[in-house]
């Protein structure tokens, strides 16, 4: 039996120690059960709960995708890696053992180890902690490792896990960008916004909507201060018994259809335009203009056109409106009797 094979069946054991209650080494490296190796080997039921254990540990080892090294705690010198550390790393089993991952700058920055070391030797494991590792070709990749730490004849080892997680890392980083444009866009767009979640009864029927986040336009626009509303219904938020615009909002927020109206808001004394969208079932987003000056403006202007056209009609005068190639495009009543020709015939001339 050479050194690396005897120093398996040694690591063997002493896993068995550590993991004897999980059996299957758990990714995850829970706390172990100690029991004296020794003793399995007098008692038969202990043997077939060795060597059951034994096979569990290889199958675990030799085929785990992660990549799975044991290493000693002072160098670092590789006593054994896995199949699955030779695809991650792009050392074979026989470039690594007998090195130390110093040796051959697994670690982008050595102060990750000694980071996970110190962990080490304060609580004996170390959970998921991410660092950058180097392949043989000195390309990079992020790396979530698990440790925990073990005696094998007297010397302190590590039992190490460690993740490929680069393109969890890339999701995670494209993620908070969008996240980040988002709030950007959120905070210094001109019209007010809002998310919104609905309330459901014990039945599961909605009957009301929860404001969970405000733009400062919405502040500005409304003159209703985020704090006021946030995480509110909107009957305590608005001051009133019924949801504004519950059937359109559920509507949008149950079927995901947009949907655009002009109203008047009668609690804030304002018309808004407001576009309602859906980001998941369930929820609302809203964005709203207020539109009052414009709204007040144009019902301005009716009764100004209203009052054109009455007294158009009732002056005694006869008035006809041309255009620039003097074609009568209006006339009043006066006007259609003196000439004898109603206004349709006037137009055809």
């Amino acid at each position: 039996m050479n050194f690396h094979e005897k120093t398996k069946e040694e690591l063997i054991a002493s896993l068995l120690e550590l993991q004897l209650e999980n059996r299957v080494l758990k990714q995850s490296l829970e706390k172990s059960v100690f029991v004296n190796a020794a003793s399995l080997g007098k008692d038969p039921s202990g043997q077939r709960e060795f060597r059951d254990t034994k096979e569990h540990f290889e199958l675990f080892f030799n085929n785990s995708p992660d990549a799975v090294l044991i290493t000693r705690l002072s160098d670092g010198i590789v006593v054994e890696a896995n199949e699955g550390f030779a695809k991650l790393s792009g050392y074979t089993r026989e470039e690594t053992l007998g090195f130390s991952s110093i040796d051959f700058q697994l670690w982008k920055n050595p102060e990750d180890r000694k980071q996970v070391v110190n962990e080490l030797l304060k609580n004996g494991f170390c959970e998921d902690y991410e660092a950058e590792y180097v392949r043989k070709d000195r390309s990079s990749f992020v790396g979530s490792i698990s440790s925990r730490s073990f005696i094998l004849n007297g010397i302190p080892h590590i039992f190490s896990r460690i993740q490929n997680v680069t393109e969890r890392k890339a999701s995670e980083q494209a993620q908070r960008s969008s996240e980040e444009k988002f709030r950007r866009l959120f905070a210094n767009m001109i019209d007010g916004s809002a998310l919104h979640s609905l309330q459901y009864d014990e039945q599961g029927t909605p009957v009301d909507y929860i404001i969970n986040e405000v733009n400062p336009a919405f502040e500005t626009l409304l003159g209703i201060s985020r704090e006021s509303v946030l995480n509110k219904t909107s009957k305590v938020a608005y001051g009133v018994d019924n949801p504004p615009y519950f059937e359109i909002f559920s509507r949008v927020a149950l079927s995901g259809n947009p949907e655009v109206f002009e109203t008047y808001f009668a609690p804030l004394d304002k018309y808004l335009s407001i576009s309602v969208y859906c980001p998941f079932i369930g929820s609302f987003a809203t964005i709203f203009e207020d539109i009052t000056k414009r709204k007040k403006a144009e019902q301005e202007l009716r009764i100004v056109l209203t009052k054109y056209q009455v007294l158009f009609d009732i002056f005694p005068v006869g008035i006809t409106v041309t255009d620039a190639m003097g074609k009568i495009i209006e006339s009043n009543p006066i006007a259609e009797s003196l000439l004898g020709i109603s206004l349709e015939e006037q137009e055809r001339r």
